[in-house]
């Protein structure tokens, strides 16, 4: 019995206590820890070569996946690198994989991110969704938005954030928010399109995922040797 149901890894401290909330809100009886190493996007922003990147986040998924159930990455510019694990047996999943899911289901949409290096791999992650019917995908970096975010001016980030939500949605269908740390801006934005953000969606479908395996377990261990 591994010690944790639910390990997280963040590339921000900041993120820890948002998902705790969510967690103590949609699951409160897990057994949750928290990994965080702002590292790994620093280096990836500052141009680091992509491949040793991806081994020191799969070396963390590996090591934190011994110590839980399911590993979640909530960085979507890491996010690929730790779910191509999956094919080795590894339990882990992006936070924005369920939000992707449902992003695909749309015709028209729009791809925001406050962080280049999130572009490509939230492309690929709509791309690569099982349920793909999207003809028109757009992407746009809000402008000065990380700025605000690394200088913890939240309030200042979301309004960078929604004031292009707002610009765009009668363009599109729905809006994605590229990273969870965009998702105070949703809520804000006074639109009459969906605007998806990744950690709820995320935290769900972990959970779930979890209950399959604890109520999967305890089928195995009742059955007969």
């Amino acid at each position: 019995m591994k010690p944790y149901d639910l390990y997280f890894l963040h590339t921000s401290p900041v993120h820890i206590q948002p998902f705790s909330d969510l967690i103590a809100d949609i699951a409160p009886a897990l057994k949750v820890e928290h990994f965080a190493d702002a590292s790994l996007l620093d280096r990836l922003v500052a141009g680091e070569e992509i491949e040793i990147i991806k081994t020191a986040v799969q070396e963390k998924v590996r090591e934190l996946a011994s110590q839980a159930s399911l590993v979640v990455c909530t960085c979507s510019s890491i996010g690929s690198f730790a779910e191509s694990l999956i094919s080795e047996g590894v339990s882990v999943q992006r936070i924005d994989r369920a939000m992707g899911d449902i992003a695909a289901t749309h015709g028209r949409v729009l791809l925001l991110a406050a962080l280049e290096t999130t572009i490509q791999p939230s492309l690929a992650l709509l791309e690569t969704s099982k349920c793909n019917r999207i003809n028109l995908l757009d992407t746009q970096v809000a402008e000065g938005a990380w700025e605000r975010f690394t200088n913890k001016d939240n309030q200042g980030y979301y309004h960078k954030i929604k004031t292009i939500i707002e610009q765009k949605a009668n363009e599109y269908d729905v809006i994605v928010l590229a990273q969870a740390s965009m998702a105070g801006a949703a809520p804000i934005a006074d639109v009459d399109i969906p605007v998806l953000s990744s950690p709820r969606l995320g935290v769900e479908r972990a959970v779930e995922t979890i209950r399959k395996m604890h109520a999967n377990s305890e089928l195995d261990s009742a059955l007969p040797s």
